[in-house]
């Protein structure tokens, strides 16, 4: 899996660790790691600006930061 995520997104926007940490820098890095881990029956984390922890059973963290978010609902949470 982490040599699908490194050609997915470029090896310098991986974290290999405990979870596994992913920056993509589009939606379209995002779509491609969504489906990289369902392919492979991982749990995703979103992570934004880091307020609120994430569950301790994800397998793969999905770091936002350096997308430009322009609409946000947080009742859709």
């Amino acid at each position: 899996m982490l040599d699908a995520l490194k050609k997915a997104i470029g090896a310098e926007n991986v974290l290999d660790g405990t979870p596994i940490v992913v920056r993509p820098a589009n939606e379209d890095g995002v779509a491609r790691i969504v489906a990289i881990a369902h392919e492979n029956g991982r749990r995703v984390w979103p992570r934004g600006g880091g307020t609120r922890l994430g569950p301790d059973r994800a397998n793969l963290v999905v770091e936002l930061s350096r997308l430009d978010i322009i609409e946000h609902f947080p009742n859709d949470m």
